[in-house]
Order: structure tokens, then C-alpha cells, then sequence
């Protein structure tokens, strides 16, 4: 049986492209090593619970990443969320997603939305400005 993380990179290996609804077609073969991680009866979860137990997987494994100037090896999300890219919709490597300039930039744009729909949603309490500053200090 192949580790979560084996499995998800094969997975995005043949499909070029990593989602939870590609995972669950995959996974929902009984003998699939990563069957059993997810509930099937759906008595008590439903698929849409199933693609939720998957993204939730995805989104869990880390990989070191040792910054270039040196400094401390830190922990990163290994798969990264991209969006708006006809191609890769769906995750990606991380490694690989700062290397490829256009998607890196897409991920970058979608920060920045997010970053912009916080601020439109916390502005009015002065304790945002000191939370996001203790945010970029980490």
C-alpha cells in the first residue's frame, strides 16, 4: 500500500492536475489503498463530506522548505490551491508552482484578493492593523 502522499502524487502524475473530485473517482474502488481513509456509507456522509475528507488530506502534507539565503528549514503546504488556470485548476505542487512564472503569478493575485477581502471585513476594529502585523512577523 502506497502512503497518502505516493498516492496523491500519482494521482497528479496522470491527470496533470490534482482535485478532490479526481482523487474520489479513484479512491471509490474498494481496492484502492486509500479507500478506507474516507466514509462511505452514506447513511452518514454523503460525497460532498468525502470531497471534503480529501481536500482536507491534500491540504495536510508538508514538505521542508529550506529558504536560499539559509535561516531555518520551515514547513510548507506541499500542494498548493491554484485556481483560474484552465490547465492546472485544482492543486499543484508547491515546488512547482514557484517555478512556473504564470502560475506562480496567478497564486499571487489570489492572495492578494484574499488579503483584500480581509481587510474589507476586519478594517473597522483597530486590533487589525496589530493582527496582521503579528502575522508578518512569523
Amino acid at each position: 500500500m502506497g502512503s497518502l502522499r505516493e498516492e496523491l502524487r500519482g494521482i497528479y502524475d496522470r491527470h496533470g492536475k490534482l482535485t478532490p473530485e479526481l482523487v474520489h473517482e479513484e479512491v471509490k474502488d474498494e481496492a484502492h489503498p486509500l479507500h478506507s481513509r474516507y466514509e462511505w456509507d452514506d447513511a452518514v456522509a454523503g460525497y460532498y463530506y468525502r470531497l471534503s475528507q480529501i481536500g482536507e488530506d491534500i491540504r495536510s502534507l508538508r514538505v521542508e522548505y529550506v529558504p536560499p539565503q539559509g535561516g531555518e528549514p520551515q514547513y510548507v503546504r506541499e500542494w498548493t490551491s491554484v485556481r483560474n488556470d484552465p490547465q492546472r485548476d485544482g492543486y499543484a505542487p508547491t515546488e512547482e508552482v514557484v517555478k512556473d512564472p504564470l502560475t506562480f503569478q496567478i497564486v499571487l493575485r489570489e492572495m492578494e484578493r484574499d488579503i483584500a477581502a480581509l481587510k474589507t471585513k476586519w478594517q473597522h476594529m483597530a486590533e487589525f492593523a496589530e493582527q496582521v502585523q503579528k502575522l508578518l512577523a512569523l
